[in-house]
């Protein structure tokens, strides 16, 4: 009998430590930071985390990142929002120094390690694309012939998880964005419409690509509307 108590201790305990590493995992928080995991080095970079454990509740988060020195540097604390789904993200801005550094997310009490996104170099030029634009790779070939470095395209697949302040497009040098994903509602939000127009009157450039895709633009107004260089009476061919 008290070897049968033992054997069955020892699969209660094999069954604990299986089951603790999946308890875990499903406490790991989603951290998204930089454009499609992209920042650059001394430029603020958007951090958006999501919780794992759902629902409404919105606890204080806080993002520390490491600066050029090694040194963990808080940021404010992280606003929340309701993403298209339905879910809650927690959204902040933080700089980071230098590659190969590591985030630290405070979510209330718990402590989570995370690695930073690919960080380039502090004088890599940056070309932030919204819409599908396959070009983009050969102007940027042809701006490198002009004897300057190649700049690094980046096309973003989910516009509307893009930051809201105008803060979180620092790391980009310029910004296309195609009327055509405006259009369709794909959607780039008008939240991030305006996040882009602010920062644009801050000195940023931005292009706006738009045929056959400017009534729509204009007749959805905000941001994007404003951009367009007057009215729109129609859309001719030009061969």
């Amino acid at each position: 009998m008290s070897r049968f108590r033992g054997l069955m201790a020892g699969v209660v305990t094999w069954g604990i430590a299986f089951a603790l590493p999946g308890a875990a995992a499903r406490d790991a928080p989603e951290i998204a930071a930089g454009f499609e995991g992209i920042a650059r080095v001394g430029a603020w970079t958007p951090v958006a985390v999501r919780p794992s454990q759902g629902g409404e509740a919105r606890p204080r988060v806080f993002v520390w990142a490491e600066d050029a020195d090694g040194d963990l540097v808080r940021s404010p604390p992280a606003r929340w929002r309701t993403d298209v789904s339905g879910g809650q993200v927690a959204e902040t801005t933080v700089r980071c120094g230098r590659p190969g550094g590591r985030l630290r997310i405070d979510i209330d009490e718990e402590r989570h390690e995370a690695g930073v996104p690919t960080l380039l170099p502090s004088w890599q030029r940056v070309v932030l694309v919204l819409g599908e634009l396959p070009s983009i790779e050969r102007v940027c070939r042809l701006l490198e012939q002009e004897g300057s470095p190649r700049p690094r395209p980046v096309t973003v697949k989910r516009p509307h998880e893009l930051g809201r302040t105008p803060l979180d497009f620092d790391a980009a040098d310029a910004i296309v964005v195609c009327g055509s994903a405006i259009a369709e509602r794909e959607r780039i939000t008008e939240e991030v419409l305006a996040a882009i127009d602010g920062w644009v009157r801050r000195g940023g450039h931005m292009l706006l690509l738009a045929g056959p895709s400017a009534g729509p633009v204009a007749a959805a107004g905000g941001a994007a509307a404003r951009w367009l260089p007057g009215a729109i009476e129609k859309v001719v061919p030009l061969r």
